[in-house]
């Protein structure tokens, strides 16, 4: 399966024509001009980012959140409110087909948050969550972040997540930038150290390293295509990975 990962767009939808199975997007999606708008969200993403997904040379896309995408934090916090004295797991794994019902999402794309699928012998997760940016989408505590990084299955072939982990794809030791800070997410790290995970695709910090590197038994890679200043600098990743078997749908599996 050939898959290409892509983050921190914040509107920019970049031309891609090498034809691929998967395209996977890390959250940062909504413009930044409108990323505060409910309706001029919900307008972008059901009208452009629709289209453009559709033209995509791909069979599928996967879709998580970031910290900029405020309008998937309020989606969700409607759907919390609907949905009282459902258990938290339980509501994690209802996620899809509500938000792409809710946004006229076509059977293309797939927005996942706490979410494992299957998709043609291929597996996938997809969380949203950041420490640290208490004003922005998707922040928790760590209490909180522990508990939903704690739903990533034991083994996933590709996970997607906003945030990279601390010491992991991050500015600074990672990077061999001692003077720039570490923006990444110890309870992410921690959650993938106890996993057996394939693939880990992460974005928000942008100048995160953007080559396939290796944390352990799994390959990371930073996938935004912004640098800091918000320039469109980084081409999307590109990547192979082996199929465990001849599945022609997408299985949602419930823990």
């Amino acid at each position: 399966m050939k898959i290409i990962a892509l983050s921190d767009m914040h509107g920019t939808l970049p031309v891609i024509d090498q034809e691929c199975d998967v395209v996977c997007i890390c959250g940062d999606v909504v413009p930044l001009e409108i990323q505060k708008s409910y309706i001029k969200s919900i307008s972008w993403l059901a009208g452009v980012f629709v289209n453009w997904c559709e033209s995509l040379p791909c069979k599928k896309v996967f879709l998580i959140a970031g910290n900029h995408d405020f309008i998937f934090e309020e989606l969700y916090k409607q759907y919390l409110a609907k949905n009282d004295g459902c258990p938290m797991a339980d509501i994690m794994m209802m996620f899809p087909g509500w938000l792409e019902d809710s946004l006229n999402f076509p059977a293309k794309i797939s927005y996942l948050q706490d979410t494992f699928v299957t998709y043609e012998g291929v597996s996938f997760y997809g969380t949203p969550y950041i420490p640290e940016l208490c004003k922005w989408a998707f922040y928790r505590r760590s209490d909180d972040l522990k508990f939903m990084f704690g739903l990533i299955p034991d083994e996933v072939d590709v996970l997607l997540t906003h945030s990279p982990g601390k010491y992991v794809n991050d500015t600074g030791v990672s990077l061999q930038l001692e003077y720039k800070p570490e923006y990444g997410c110890s309870e992410l790290t921690e959650a993938v150290q106890k996993r057996k995970i394939k693939y880990w695709l992460c974005g928000h910090v942008h100048s995160g390293n953007h080559h396939l590197d290796v944390f352990g038994k799994t390959k990371v890679a930073n996938v935004s295509i912004k640098d800091e200043n918000y320039r469109y600098t980084y081409e999307p990743l590109v990547f192979d990975i082996k199929k465990r078997g001849k599945k022609s749908k997408i299985e949602i599996q419930s823990e």
